[in-house]
């Protein structure tokens, strides 16, 4: 079973983790009816597909606020997915789901993986053995829960020319962005982890989208900047399109190769110049207005 998300992206995550699909099903219905309108749920029926989950879902800055995984799964137990998952989500609350048989490596487990809790199954009624220890759980991890920032995170190393290039093009085109050094930096370490390689640098882009080591297009196209020049022309021919509007006009000159050679003195002035190649690139963005 694929790992499943219920409606409501954007949502802090409760996971829940079972190798039994009744069981799994059983957890889900619970969590849904009691936190659905305030929580989106997420199910794993094993942690190693729960643990690909959480990957991804720090690559989108999405908070996760409780883990909660059954002690007996085969080839990964509960408190052996907890020991990783703490690598990328510390904050997140952690219990185990644990049969009478299991309850002395359940306490045991408090220590060894920071288990904040464990409930015994069955737990009905919820009303009584499961909500009011998950409900205290989600206080203590909304007391000390610091919204995360929701724009675009460049990860790089501090003297890395092309990481200086991509920050100034967002600095310079007003797009908010934050800046998380590879060297310094754990949460870049943890980001790194989800990501296919580690060429740098990452830009990482709410929606979880990444680009490796990209150009100033790349960036402008996922931003939503549009380009209105595909030649060259001469300063002052632009051409407009009726869905933009002129306040969010946004330029710069980027090197590309043209089908024909430009003389020096007919390019326009401030673009750059390369093997006698230029091109104008005008964008702007789309207004949200």
């Amino acid at each position: 079973m694929e790992v499943e998300a219920q409606s409501g992206y954007g949502k802090t995550v409760l996971l829940t983790v079972d190798d039994d699909a009744e069981v799994l099903r059983a957890v889900e219905r619970d969590l849904r009816r009691e936190y659905g309108n305030r929580f989106r749920v997420l199910r794993a029926d094993s942690g190693e597909k729960a643990l690909d989950a959480l990957r991804q879902l720090k690559l989108r800055n999405d908070p996760v606020a409780l883990l909660l995984v059954d002690q007996r799964m085969p080839k990964m137990s509960g408190v052996e997915f907890i020991e990783q998952a703490n690598a990328i989500y510390p904050e997140a609350k952690r219990a185990l789901l644990t049969a009478y048989a299991d309850t002395e490596a359940a306490i045991g487990a408090i220590n060894k993986a920071r288990v904040d809790y464990y409930l015994m199954k069955p737990w009905d009624p919820p009303e009584e053995n499961f909500y009011p220890v998950l409900n205290d759980l989600l206080d203590d991890w909304m007391a000390s829960f610091h919204p995360p920032f929701e724009g675009i995170r460049v990860l790089g190393h501090r003297w890395s020319p092309q990481a200086l290039e991509i920050k100034s093009f967002l600095a310079g085109n007003h797009v908010p962005y934050q800046w998380l050094d590879v060297e310094a930096d754990a949460e870049a370490e943890r980001l790194l982890e989800g990501a296919p390689s580690k060429k740098l640098p990452l830009v990482v882009f709410p929606d979880g989208e990444q680009l490796e080591a990209p150009g100033a297009l790349q960036i402008a196209e996922k931003v939503g900047l549009r380009r209105l020049f595909a030649h060259w022309r001469p300063l002052g021919a632009s051409a407009i399109v009726p869905d933009l509007r002129p306040r969010w006009l946004l330029r710069f000159f980027a090197e590309q190769t043209c089908d024909e050679a430009l003389p020096r003195d007919k390019a326009p002035a401030g673009s750059f110049l390369r093997a006698g190649r230029r091109l104008d690139v005008v964008l702007r963005r789309r207004s949200v207005l």
